[in-house]
């Protein structure tokens, strides 16, 4: 494969333009995940924080 610093061509010695837009959309893809994680984590930490799950006392859950 090319360099960074090369062209990708095609056989005709055209650039390659669908090579690059897919890898922009790849790229854009991975940016977009990686902010919309953070701003999931972002929004749900404070829910953690308040939510807590409690176990049922022993007795209550042996008793019939």
């Amino acid at each position: 494969m090319t360099t960074e610093t090369e062209i990708r061509r095609r056989p005709d010695g055209s650039i390659d333009t669908a090579f690059y837009m897919a890898k922009g959309r790849a790229a854009r893809s991975a940016q977009a995940e990686k902010l919309g994680r953070s701003v999931w984590k972002r929004l749900m930490q404070p829910l953690k924080t308040r939510i807590s799950f409690q176990k049922a006392p022993e007795s209550a859950a042996h008793s019939h």
